[in-house]
């Protein structure tokens, strides 16, 4: 077999996409609204300091709701606990 016959057989991969993987159901499947969304966070810049003060200031508006929540469970559950052991 000569070289250039080996050569014209070599596989190169030229990064064209042949399917798109990016298939609803898999887990890393964005759809296009999702893609718009990220795409809009990161046009505006923000630095890593603002994103945590971002982040920061969600976690302590949601703080109240998850409190009540968490303490409901615990007062429902103390309740079941009285209940059973008064039969």
């Amino acid at each position: 077999m000569s070289k250039e016959k080996r050569k014209i057989n070599e596989f190169v991969d030229d990064g064209s996409t042949v399917a798109d993987m990016n298939v609803e159901g898999f887990h890393w499947y964005q759809s296009k609204k999702n893609k718009e969304k990220k795409k809009d966070l990161v046009d505006l810049g923000l630095s890593p300091k603002e994103r945590r003060a971002m982040v920061k200031g969600a976690f302590l508006a949601f703080l109240p709701l998850f409190l009540v929540i968490i303490g409901s469970f615990i007062i429902v559950y103390l309740l079941f606990l009285y209940f059973a052991s008064t039969r």
